[in-house]
């Protein structure tokens, strides 16, 4: 998904996506780091 380059709100948004990218690869870790104890 290709957002206009506006600034502020758009620097916003690619932070929001990089933190929920983040969130989910945290997530897996913690799923197999439980699954294989």
């Amino acid at each position: 998904m290709d957002l206009p380059q506006n600034g502020d709100s758009d620097s916003r948004m690619g932070a929001i996506r990089y933190e929920a990218q983040d969130f989910a690869l945290l997530n897996r870790y913690v799923f197999h780091t439980i699954e294989n104890s």
